[in-house]
C-alpha cells in the first residue's frame, strides 16, 4: 500500500490541530481557591451545632468540583448559597476534646486541587444539672374546714438555678405556684372546705436544660368538721335548739325569737342590733364618758354608752342583767375578713386587721346583721384620759376616739 507525502501531511495537520485545541481547552479551566475558612462557635458543649464556613475567590466552580471539609476521618461536602462563593456545613459534634478541620476544593475523584484552609474547635462536656431539693418548714397535721391552713417550705439547688415551687392541695382546687429563691422559706395558705384526710404535695423545679424537679414532698392533713362559730340565742336566754328556743330562730322580739348571738369559741354572748327605731336600733349612737372625764355631765345619760348599758340590763336582754361594754380585744375578735387574710394587732396597737380585699361590713352578717361601722369599747387610751379604743367594721381598723364623739355600741356578756 502506498502513502503519499500529501496524505501524511494531511493526517499530521489534523493531529496537530486536535492537540493544540485540547491544550487550549485545558488552559482555560480555572479552579477557584479558598480565600478564607472558619468555624462558629470555636468552643461549645457536647451536642452543640457547629457551622463550618468557607469563601472562594471566584464564583465559578467547574462541573465535578466541590468544596469539602476534611475532619481527618473522611470528607464532608459543603453547600453554597446563591452567590456561589460562600459555602457552609453545619454539624452536631459530641466527642469531647479539641478537633481540627481543613477545607479545600476537590475534583470528582476527591483529589485536592489546592492548599487547604482550616483551624481547630473545642467540644466541652455539658455541665451536669442536679435536681433541686425541698424540705418542710412548718405545716399542721389538722385543720378545721373553713379555717386557713398554712404551709411553709424551703427549696435549695446546688446549681443555683432554682425556679419555683408548686403546691397541690389535693382537694380539687388549682395548684399554687411561687417563684423560689435558693434557701428562702415560702409561705402558702389555703382554706379547706370539706372534712376528710388529704395528702397535699409540694415540688420544686429548676430552670436547667432539661428542667429537673425535686422529689415530691408530701404532707398528710386531717380536715375536721368545724363546730359552728356562732349560735343564736333567743330572747328567753335559751340557746337555739334548747328549751323553748327553736333551731335557727327568726329575728324578733318574742321570747322564742333570736335577739343575741353566742361565740362558741370564746363563750361570749353578744347583743344583736335592730332596725325598729327602739332601744337597740343600729342607728343609735352614744358618747362614752367616764366618771373621771365627764365635762358635759352626760355620763350614764340615755345618749351615753354607759346609760345604754343600764337600759339594756333593765330590760333583761336574752334573760340577763350583766351586759357591759366589750373590751377592745373582745370587739376586735368580731372582725371577719371574708378573703381569709388577717394580721394580728396588739392590745395597744392601732391599724387594719384585714390585709386583703374583703367585703364590707367586716363582720359575719349571718349572725350580726344590721351592723353600723364604728363601735365603742370599754378600753381607755393609755396616753390620755379622754380617748377610748374603737373598732371600725367598715374597714377592720382599730384606733381611738374622743369620749365626746358619737359612735355605735354593741354590748356583750360572759356566757355560761
Amino acid at each position: 500500500m502506498k502513502y503519499s507525502f500529501k496524505s501524511f501531511y494531511t493526517v499530521g495537520f489534523f493531529l496537530t490541530a486536535f492537540y493544540t485545541a485540547g491544550v487550549a481547552q485545558a488552559a482555560t479551566t480555572v479552579i477557584p481557591k479558598i480565600s478564607k475558612a472558619s468555624v462558629s462557635p470555636t468552643s461549645a458543649i457536647t451536642g452543640s451545632m457547629f457551622k463550618f464556613s468557607a469563601t472562594l475567590n471566584s464564583a465559578t466552580l467547574p462541573s465535578g468540583y466541590s468544596v469539602k471539609v476534611d475532619f481527618g476521618n473522611g470528607l464532608a461536602s459543603m453547600s453554597t448559597d446563591s452567590s456561589g462563593i460562600n459555602y457552609s456545613l453545619s454539624r452536631i459534634l459530641s466527642t469531647v476534646g479539641t478537633g481540627a478541620f481543613k477545607i479545600g476544593v476537590y475534583n470528582s475523584r476527591n483529589i485536592l486541587q489546592d492548599v487547604t484552609y482550616g483551624g481547630t474547635y473545642s467540644v466541652k462536656a455539658a455541665p451536669v444539672n442536679h435536681p433541686p431539693a425541698i424540705t418542710l418548714v412548718s405545716g399542721g397535721a389538722t385543720i378545721e374546714n373553713g379555717m386557713v391552713y398554712t404551709l411553709q417550705v424551703k427549696a435549695t439547688d446546688s446549681d443555683n438555678n432554682l425556679s419555683n415551687v408548686v403546691v397541690d392541695w389535693k382537694d380539687g382546687s388549682k395548684t399554687e405556684r411561687q417563684n423560689a429563691t435558693n434557701g428562702t422559706t415560702l409561705t402558702f395558705t389555703h382554706t379547706y372546705t370539706t372534712a376528710g384526710i388529704v395528702t397535699l404535695t409540694a415540688i420544686a423545679k429548676d430552670s436547667g436544660d432539661p428542667i429537673l424537679s425535686s422529689t415530691v414532698l408530701s404532707k398528710t392533713v386531717e380536715v375536721t368538721s368545724t363546730p359552728p362559730h356562732y349560735s343564736k340565742v333567743c330572747n328567753s336566754g335559751a340557746l337555739e335548739g334548747e328549751e323553748d328556743c327553736p333551731v335557727n330562730p327568726v329575728f324578733g322580739s318574742a321570747s322564742t325569737d333570736w335577739a343575741c348571738t353566742k361565740d362558741n369559741k370564746t363563750g361570749l354572748i353578744w347583743e344583736i342590733k335592730t332596725v325598729d327605731g327602739g332601744l337597740r336600733d343600729m342607728n343609735n349612737e352614744y358618747t362614752n364618758y367616764s366618771p373621771s372625764y365627764n365635762p358635759r355631765g352626760e355620763y350614764e345619760a340615755v345618749t351615753d354608752a354607759n346609760g345604754f348599758v343600764f337600759d339594756v340590763n333593765s330590760n333583761s336582754l336574752c334573760g340577763a342583767k350583766d351586759w357591759r361594754l366589750p373590751t377592745n380585744e373582745e370587739l376586735k375578735g368580731l372582725v371577719y375578713c371574708s378573703d381569709g387574710k388577717y394580721t394580728t394587732l396588739g392590745a395597744t396597737e392601732s391599724g387594719t386587721i384585714c390585709t386583703g380585699l374583703p367585703s364590707s361590713p367586716m363582720i359575719d352578717e349571718l349572725y350580726f346583721p344590721n351592723t353600723q361601722y364604728l363601735f365603742w369599747s370599754s378600753s381607755p387610751y393609755a396616753t390620755n384620759n379622754f380617748n377610748m379604743w374603737v373598732t371600725d367594721f367598715d374597714n377592720s381598723s382599730t384606733g381611738t376616739s374622743d369620749m365626746g364623739s358619737s359612735n355605735a355600741v354593741r354590748l356583750v356578756r360572759n356566757g355560761q
